[in-house]
């Protein structure tokens, strides 16, 4: 009796699982098109690799019998291109967002910065983020052609802002280096003093 309880246990949980990949365009439909924005981010990826998960096992059944397996992948990869369109107009608005906070750092006309560099600095990392995560939902997504051109488009921005980053590096360095050459001679100075 224990045996046949553990069977009939297997089947439902099976049939369950069945069911939730043939249910995952509708489940996450509303999670996608509201796209990944603001804090759907990370929904928005989630429901993005459920939809993966689910075409995979749905591909490998829909010749062995189960009969709805092909008119759920086609809806899923339905919503998940959809997915894909909304993940690459967000790339490229978080693009414009990193290439305005390296503009902040450029400051305005007066030198003074728009915000403190530890705003800028957490506002730099959030978005480089963001891009990183969009860019493996697009290449997760099969669209190589979009993630290959966020790769280059994302590379090329921080072209920008690793040689502002780099100049800024080069200033600070040289002006340690003048310091420690004016503080290295007053040092020597007054070695000199000590020993007479």
């Amino acid at each position: 009796m224990g045996a046949a309880r553990e069977e009939v246990r297997l089947a439902l949980a099976t049939a369950e699982k069945v069911l939730e990949h043939l249910d995952a365009a509708r489940r996450y439909e509303g999670v996608v098109l509201d796209g990944p924005q603001g804090d759907n981010l990370h929904a928005f990826v989630m429901a993005l690799e459920k939809l993966d998960e689910a075409s995979l096992f749905l591909s490998r059944h829909k010749n062995g019998g189960l009969v709805a397996a092909s008119a759920a992948v086609e809806s899923i990869d339905a919503l998940r291109n959809d997915g894909n369109v909304l993940a690459l107009r967000e790339f490229e608005a978080t693009l414009r967002g990193v290439e305005s906070v390296v503009e902040a750092k450029k400051g305005d006309k007066t030198g003074k910065a728009a915000t403190t560099v530890e705003e800028q600095e957490q506002q730099g990392r959030q978005q480089r983020r963001r891009l990183r995560l969009l860019a493996s939902v697009l290449a997760a997504g099969g669209n190589e052609a979009a993630a290959s051109s966020c790769v280059k488009t994302y590379r090329d921005s921080r072209k920008t802002d690793i040689d502002a980053a780099m100049a800024s590096e080069s200033t600070e360095h040289k002006q340690q280096m003048q310091q420690q050459q004016v503080l290295g001679g007053g040092l020597v100075e007054s070695r000199r003093r000590a020993r007479r």
